[in-house]
């Protein structure tokens, strides 16, 4: 049986990048459909919750046998797994998404900030300097006593530098991209998570990750930057 594959969503990297680069790794086929924000009011209301991303999902090239998935979280994990990227046990699988919904957790302290302050431009900075210098690094500390933990663990003495497991995940992929709405802060916050740094340059140098983010570095993070 077939598969065919339909990611929805707009013309940045946004919720959907962790999905794109998914398929990336797993040398998948699949359609990318960026809409374009002045199409989306007309097609919200047809929407599983009124979101995006979308993928939608096609077996056997059998319109009659579609399944929609929405939540960009939701679409990432069912990738992961279905492409190796999931964890290799019921454990590592629950690890994976423990660290994603910190990570998550994060970003929405961000993503608050950015709304927050959005007509306040004097204000914005002030802010993401101080959630970046506070609430970010002790948000990621956990993180990073994690990554140490597995590879302190290895039984062949061996340290691979992946979050969860020998191998990477979605875990990992989430971690780096996460970066991305840190803006120039994230040097600063990485600067005091050694283990985190190295996390990021060993992630981002695996040919096919330094691959696809060459290739869409020029699509912006988000509708603001």
């Amino acid at each position: 049986m077939s598969t065919s594959f339909k990611l929805i969503y707009f013309n940045f990297r946004g919720r959907a990048e962790i999905s794109r680069l998914i398929f990336s790794l797993a040398k998948q086929n699949y359609e990318d459909k960026r809409i374009e924000l002045k199409d989306w009011f007309a097609m919200k209301k047809d929407t599983v919750f009124g979101a995006l991303p979308l993928l939608k999902v096609t077996d056997n090239n059998d319109n009659n046998n579609k399944t929609v998935l929405a939540q960009s979280v939701s679409i990432s994990r069912y990738l992961a797994t279905r492409f190796g990227m999931g964890g290799k046990s019921e454990l590592e699988r629950a690890q994976c998404d423990m660290i994603v919904d910190q990570i998550i957790d994060t970003q929405n302290v961000l993503m608050r900030i950015y709304q927050e302050f959005d007509k306040k431009p004097e204000k914005l900075d002030e802010a993401l300097k101080k959630a970046t210098s506070e609430i970010v690094p002790a948000n990621l500390m956990g993180i990073e006593k994690l990554l140490a933990k597995n590879n302190n663990e290895k039984k062949n003495g061996t340290a691979n530098g992946f979050l969860v497991g020998a191998s990477l995940t979605y875990a990992d992929l989430h971690m780096i991209l996460f970066y991305d709405i840190l803006r120039e802060e994230k040097k600063s916050v990485l600067a005091k998570l050694d283990l985190l740094r190295a996390h990021d340059e060993k992630i981002r140098n695996i040919p096919a990750v330094a691959e696809h983010i060459k290739k869409n570095a020029h699509v912006k993070v988000s509708i603001k930057f």
